[in-house]
């Protein structure tokens, strides 16, 4: 490598980057929807001739990693057919896109014939096309159902607008500001096009080209010193998502990670297949999603670019949820399962960096997405809702979670109620913080929020719901988050609690619609939190006095409102000791079909509260015939209901099955029931690929099916060993 200033170098990283945040200024300024003026849900960026990533500004990091496969794909679709003047766009997930509605921009730069540079602007469109207005279709099943499909084409050529291009984007856009928002991200990589021939011209082309390598060399030796402080040796993480709106359920990524010397190895094999449903996490997003979640455990002071990439090596197995084969569908992929690719390597990271890992994504879905025609203006809108995000950073060492804005999108923010009421016809009438909702921990999770809309003309709204069953986690002894819920209509006969989705419920004037957002987990033992922290959470009304007590072991006096010293010391040490006492219980397995893990199901299925709300007056007969056993043998595991409890559990030999009656049978291999029980496969994707059968009164399960999913669920709490 040539000799480099390293003062120069600085002085030329920092003219990028501000180059690139002038990119997004442009945005806020010339955009025509909240979506970008208020909300910033865009990104923008500078990469080179090789695709490299050279600056990153201020912006959504979950793009940055995405738009490096849109300018490869670029490179790789027009090769020597890039011109001055040119602009391309791009979205498709399956060339060098992440979802459909963002939509990736970029004009190559040259200097003389040599291409140098590529600004590029990626942005969420309120609209694609597709069947359902907003782009997030939960009942989608295949990308063509989501929107529109953008390979890299030009809307530009050499300075010219394609305007039968332009046109035929507009015309499959429902929003009536579409061609506005185009024009700013037009306009925002024409303003990175002139900073940057401004700085070529200021500094000459060889020594902005050295400074470069040297930029990226710098970060990546940094990034090697810190990996090397890392303990060697490969750690495991999971992440969970609760359905794919399709009907899979308890879906599981797993991250290996590999530390060795100065390198990584992130290795997702294992995770579950993809999903018919929109949640599969394209190849760009879950990259972007990893990269994003190892560069939040590093020093400030490297510098985001290519560097960071050149330590790690990535597998992420085609066919899975992290890496789907076309034409699944992925639209919802920027929040789930994208953000658990970051989850499940945040917890294998647990384990080596424990005061540095913490996990960046949230649980959301995408509440309230409501769409019809203005009466203000009588055109047709899309309403993201996007000024719902608000909370689910989980805490990490040292600081409390937030709670004004979701972590992983970076610089995007809330837009105003008072703008956002003027624009649609609704009424907000309310956002604020959910007492209670941080999970506790040393550091407290932060908070989630209760939204609540009114609509005041008739309108349409669907949404999908996740982080009911998976909260965001705690981090190294630290509680869950609440969870989320949405309810639609609320406080008329109609009233909806939104289990999964809902798709295309009609609203009238009237018509309440209110989501209680859950919080981020906790960091640390909520028991080493400082009781003054714990005090101001109270006045803050973060937390509740009973709250306070209950998970922090913290007594406060309800007159003085002062932290009880002497009260708080022997509640924390009783807790300590309850808590010490439970697990020992937790951490003694019981072996697999004997007489003691019988009884330990038999109880917690009948004291939990939410089977016995969904068994009613469940009454029935169920056997599980186990094939292959250890020692070859079947044997079959019977279980009978009476109105609405499980009255008996008992295993018995094919010669014994054989006199009982049972509503249905369920007949599987030993294995294949060891993993549903260890909630390593589903029984949906048993009976998919063939590996469990049913035998008897089907339509009788059916119609139980709820029931007998959460038996299932809880019969995973008991500690089994195989």
């Amino acid at each position: 490598m040539p000799d480099v200033d390293p003062i120069t170098a600085e002085v030329i990283r920092c003219g990028l980057h501000t180059i690139a945040n002038e990119m997004g200024d442009t945005m806020i300024r010339t955009a025509t929807t909240p979506t970008f003026s208020e909300s910033h849900d865009f990104s923008t960026s500078i990469f080179d001739a090789r695709g490299r990533i050279i600056a990153l500004a201020d912006a959504l990091p979950i793009h940055m990693g995405a738009s490096k496969f849109s300018v490869v794909a670029t490179l790789e679709a027009f090769g020597e057919d890039l011109h001055p003047g040119d602009i391309i766009v791009v979205n498709d997930p399956y060339h060098g896109g992440s979802h459909l509605p963002d939509w990736t921009m970029m004009t190559p730069i040259f200097h003389g014939e040599e291409l140098l540079f590529f600004p590029v602007t990626r942005a969420h469109q309120g609209d694609t096309g597709g069947t359902v207005p907003g782009g997030y279709n939960p009942g989608a099943t295949d990308i063509w159902q989501e929107g529109l499909r953008l390979p890299p084409i030009k809307i530009c050529d050499r300075g010219r607008p394609r305007d039968d291009i332009i046109k035929m984007l507009q015309i499959n856009n429902r929003e009536p500001t579409f061609l506005g928002d185009l024009k700013a991200m037009m306009g925002s990589v024409r303003v990175g096009e002139r900073r940057l021939r401004e700085m070529l011209e200021k500094y000459g082309l060889e020594t902005v080209r050295d400074c470069l390598d040297y930029m990226i060399e710098y970060t990546e030796r940094r990034f090697r010193a810190e990996i090397r402080e890392w303990p060697d040796g490969e750690y495991k993480g999971e992440a969970y998502l609760e359905h794919d709106c399709q009907g899979v359920r308890d879906i599981t990524i797993r991250a290996t990670v590999t530390v060795s010397g100065d390198s990584l190895k992130v290795d997702f094999t294992g995770s579950d297949p993809q999903t018919p449903g929109f949640i599969n996490s394209s190849l760009p997003n879950s990259y972007s999603y990893l990269f994003l979640t190892l560069s939040s455990m590093i020093d400030d002071g490297i510098p985001r670019n290519e560097g960071l990439l050149h330590p790690v090596e990535v597998i992420l197995p085609e066919g899975t949820v992290v890496n789907p084969r076309p034409p699944a569908p992925c639209t919802a992929c920027t929040l789930h399962a994208g953000g658990e690719v970051g989850e499940a390597l945040a917890f294998a990271l647990e384990k080596a960096i424990p005061e540095k890992a913490y996990v960046q994504n949230i649980k959301l879905g995408m509440p309230l997405v409501t769409y019809g025609t203005n009466p203000y203006t009588g055109e047709f809108y899309v309403d993201q809702n996007v000024m719902m995000a608000a909370g689910w950073c989980n805490g990490a060492y040292g600081v409390d979670g937030w709670g004004a804005l979701a972590p992983f999108f970076g610089a995007m923010t809330m837009a105003t109620g008072e703008l956002h009421d003027m624009l649609y016809p609704v009424e907000t009438l309310g956002r604020e913080y959910t007492t209670d909702s941080g999970g506790p921990g040393r550091w407290r999770g932060g908070l989630g929020a209760d939204v609540g809309i009114k609509a005041l003309a008739p309108m349409f709204l669907h949404t999908y719901l996740i982080g009911t069953k998976y909260p965001m986690r705690g981090f190294n002894g630290g509680m869950d988050g609440a969870p989320n819920r949405v309810v639609i209509r609320a406080g008329t006969p109609a009233e909806t609690e939104v289990a999964q989705t809902a798709f295309e419920e009609p609203l009238s004037a009237g018509h309440v619609s209110r989501a209680a957002m859950g919080g981020g987990g906790g960091w640390g033992d909520p028991l080493e939190r400082d009781p003054a922290a714990v005090l101001e959470d109270v006045l803050d009304e973060y937390v509740s006095l009973e709250g306070a007590r209950r998970d922090y072991g913290v007594v406060i006096d309800e007159k003085t409102m002062e932290v009880d010293q002497g009260a708080t010391v022997r509640l924390r040490d009783e807790m300590a000791e309850e808590r010490a006492s439970k697990q020992e219980e937790i951490v003694r397995a019981v072996r697999y079909l004997s007489l003691e893990w019988q009884e330990l199901c038999q109880e917690a299925v009948n004291r939990d509260p939410k089977f016995a709300e969904l068994a009613g007056d469940l009454t029935m007969d169920l056997n599980n015939v186990i094939e292959d056993g250890p020692g070859g043998e079947t044997l079959c595991l019977y279980w009978r209901f009476r109105n609405g409890r499980l009255s008996e559990t008992s295993v018995v030999s094919p010669e014994a099955f054989a006199n009982l009656e049972a509503a249905a049978t369920t007949l599987a291999s030993y294995d294949t029931f060891m993993k549903i029980n260890l909630a390593k496969l589903t029984v949906e994707k048993a009976v998919t690929e063939g590996l469990i059968r049913f035998e008897g009164d089907l339509m009788k399960m059916k119609e139980h099916a709820e029931a007998l999913h959460r038996f299932t669920e809880v019969r995973r709490s008991v500690p089994t060993e195989y």
